[in-house]
């Protein structure tokens, strides 16, 4: 069961710069996963270097295995690790509470929406208010800072309401 969480009265929005410095980190921590992955794949005979890289092989295994550990890190621990790095998660825009597996699912489909045409939906995350790419948008979701971000204490969870109606726009507000 996910924890439930609580914010702080401001919420800081994590921007452009952050972030793609998590997608490089990323990037790198997948690269390295793909490498020991890649070597079985030549080992087993799957793939060969003297006809080139087989690219059936490589869609069929790896680009599943990084859409399930994806979102994988994104529900079990909110963030990838390079947003972790940065000290940053994924949240619902209207809770704050941690995004429900459909929302995480609808959010990297917009990963590829947002890369259309030339990165604009990752570029918006420079200009919009409240630090959302098009794929937070389709999904309802945000990226906070995790200082934002503290467990409920025993008192608080007697009067929690699950259902925030303030959305981080309000919370910032306070």
């Amino acid at each position: 069961m996910k924890k439930i969480i609580s914010h702080n009265n401001e919420v800081e929005f994590i921007g452009f710069g952050y972030r793609l410095g998590a997608v490089i980190l990323d990037s790198i921590f997948f690269n390295l996963l793909a490498i020991p992955i890649s070597i079985i794949l030549f080992f087993q005979n799957l793939i060969s270097f003297e006809d080139g890289l087989n690219i059936d092989i490589g869609i069929s295994v790896l680009f599943p295995l990084n859409i399930f550990i994806t979102l994988g890190f994104w529900y079990y621990i909110y963030a990838t690790p390079g947003k972790r790095l940065v000290n940053s998660q994924i949240v619902n825009f209207k809770t704050g509470q941690p995004a429900a597996v459909w929302r995480l699912i609808v959010r990297y489909i917009g990963y590829y929406i947002s890369m259309i045409p030339l990165f604009f939906g990752f570029i918006w995350i420079a200009f919009d208010k409240n630090k959302r790419g098009f794929h937070d948008y389709i999904a309802g979701t945000a990226v906070i800072a995790d200082k934002n971000i503290r467990p409920l204490n025993e008192e608080e969870r007697k009067y929690y309401n699950p259902c925030i109606k303030n959305t981080p726009i309000e919370w910032v507000a306070n």
